[in-house]
């Protein structure tokens, strides 16, 4: 049994860890024989991928009604508006891009998805598998901006990609796919659309690896990734590892998660099985408490997630976890399928320079040296959330203000100005003017191909400035 310096087993509940408590009581878990442990350590694998299946389900699932990016497996949801105040059904929200997402069950067939040519915007298409990795990307970044046609295909498929085509092999046959195009501006919209309509995804035929034509479904814009709190909810308790093991059948761990594996399967927990039904006391017990523990240290890891500069937090390690479970775990409970940060980096902040509340009773100023424009290749804006995180309704109609808002001014000497504030700075200021509300607000920095200084976690992001 692994203890720790008091001698306690290290299932003990953790209680306002540090990230290197949290870092040494991973390594306990991973060594320990104590059910408890092995239990934690299960729950804290397996949470990422019993939280996409869900999702997966749920956004897939006939008996849900229709809702933002949701439709059948294998086709393509469509995002075809920006959002304003009223919109209120997610959180952050942007007015960047608009959204494209494919659900796909690679299963027992391969996909074509035909890419339209893209050189005169910013674009992505994110690829995530069952364990919420990015497994792969396509577009601005990537310098695909030709388009092409693409050969999806689950881990255990074998054969000849076809002639004209670029394979791209899922490590997992559940896969989900994001596809973001900027939008600049309103009157953008529509040349967005046209855009979308040449994104295809088709299943393969049994001859000739054509593509049968399939419809896709269209739906309002939301931020992506979402929230797994929104997910769909089936079980609940010790079942929570029969779950788990169902979802392992089509959806295998990959060859370096061998030995927490075979540690699972000393207490019933692996594909196909479904621990919950065992008779033994103890087991079924440190299944429950597991679920305890594992969740406490997922919190835990929330608290302690990424790196805070001059008020902004941001997390510098989201896309691909290895053998970070915890992290893993942390980022699919608060963005289920976020970005790698070298293509996209969203810092966040709640205060001011004062380390205070930002509030609309108060007056803001961001002021961006000429040297410290935010460093990226795509695009930058900063977004202002209400405390429900949604949009504020405003008489200018600005929620975001960035690098393509029209008429933004800088200073003489190329430097710049962002007024926060809930009243109209007046004329002069109005065109760098980020409305707020009457209450507490956040304030969200989209940063899309970060350049090298903000990936090194070396760029100084600009204070909140509160105005006396």
């Amino acid at each position: 049994m692994s203890t720790n310096k008091t001698g306690s087993s290290a299932s003990q509940s953790p209680a306002t860890m540090s990230s290197i408590q949290l870092n040494e009581q991973m390594k306990k878990l991973a060594t320990s024989d104590n059910p408890v442990d092995i239990a934690t350590l299960a729950y804290i694998w397996g949470y990422p991928l019993v939280i996409k299946v869900r999702t997966f389900d749920y956004a897939t699932s006939p008996k849900i009604p229709p809702g933002p990016l949701r439709g059948p497996v294998n086709t393509i949801a469509h995002a075809r508006d920006l959002l304003d105040a009223s919109y209120t059904d997610v959180v952050r929200p942007n007015q960047d891009t608009l959204y494209s997402v494919s659900y796909l069950d690679l299963k027992n067939k391969s996909l074509i998805l035909q890419v339209p040519p893209m050189s005169d915007r910013y674009y992505v298409l994110q690829f995530t598998d069952a364990y919420t990795n990015s497994f792969k990307y396509i577009g601005t970044r990537t310098n695909v901006t030709s388009g092409g046609t693409y050969f999806i295909t689950g881990p255990n498929w074998s054969g000849t990609v076809p002639s004209g085509m670029l394979q791209i092999k899922s490590p997992t046959n559940l896969a989900v796919l994001i596809a973001r195009i900027l939008v600049n501006g309103p009157t953008d919209v529509p040349n967005v659309r046209a855009l979308q309509d040449k994104l295809s995804l088709s299943p393969v035929s049994a001859t000739e690896g054509s593509p049968i034509p399939v419809n896709t479904s269209v739906s309002k814009s939301e931020e992506i990734p979402v929230s797994s709190q929104s997910a769909f909810m089936p079980t609940t308790g010790a079942k929570i590892f029969d779950e788990l093991g169902n979802d392992m059948i089509d959806n295998p761990p990959f060859e370096d998660d061998a030995g927490a594996v075979a540690k699972f399967e000393m207490i019933g927990i692996g594909p196909g099985l479904t621990p919950s039904t065992t008779k033994n006391e103890t087991i079924l017990k440190a299944l429950e408490q597991g679920i305890i523990v594992g969740e406490k240290m997922i919190d835990e890891k929330i608290a302690h997630l990424g790196s805070v500069v001059n008020g902004w937090s941001f997390n510098l390690d989201t896309g691909n976890y290895g053998s970070d479970y915890l992290l893993r775990a942390a980022v699919a409970k608060t963005a289920l399928g976020a970005n790698a940060p070298e293509e996209a980096l969203y810092p966040l902040t709640f205060v001011d320079n004062s380390g205070n509340n930002l509030t609309g009773s108060e007056k803001y100023v961001i002021h961006f040296d000429k040297d410290k424009i935010p460093p990226v290749d795509a695009f930058w804006s900063i977004t202002m959330y209400n405390s429900k995180y949604g949009f504020v309704d405003n008489p200018i109609n600005r929620y975001a203000i960035g690098d393509r808002t029209p008429g933004f001014k800088f200073n003489s000497d190329g430097s710049f100005d962002i007024y926060v504030q809930k009243d109209n700075p007046g004329k002069e200021k109005e065109s760098n003017w980020l409305p707020a509300p009457p209450d507490n607000f956040s304030l969200l920095l989209r940063l899309y191909i970060p350049k090298e200084i903000i990936l090194k976690g070396e760029y100084q992001y600009p204070r909140v400035q509160r105005m006396s």
